[in-house]
């Protein structure tokens, strides 16, 4: 999925606002990082690790995430 249609998918779902976990699309969405750039994150820099919900889903907390947002400013 790019991060436009990421966008896209979360513009068409409603906004993120009141949602305490997000997932893998969402988060590109939110922290305006394409896929590729989301993975680095997660292997070389200090980005929150996703936790499982199910056997292929990923969630991340919202919360950890405007953290790592703000620190990395």
């Amino acid at each position: 999925m790019t991060l436009q249609q990421a966008k896209q998918r979360v513009a068409e779902e409603g906004s993120l606002n009141g949602k305490d976990w997000l997932r893998t699309y969402e988060v590109m969405a939110y922290a305006n990082m394409s896929e590729g750039t989301l993975k680095t994150a997660r292997r070389e820099w200090d980005f929150p690790q996703p936790t499982k919900n199910g056997i292929r889903i990923n969630i991340y907390s919202k919360d950890e995430i405007a953290e790592w947002m703000e620190a990395a400013k």
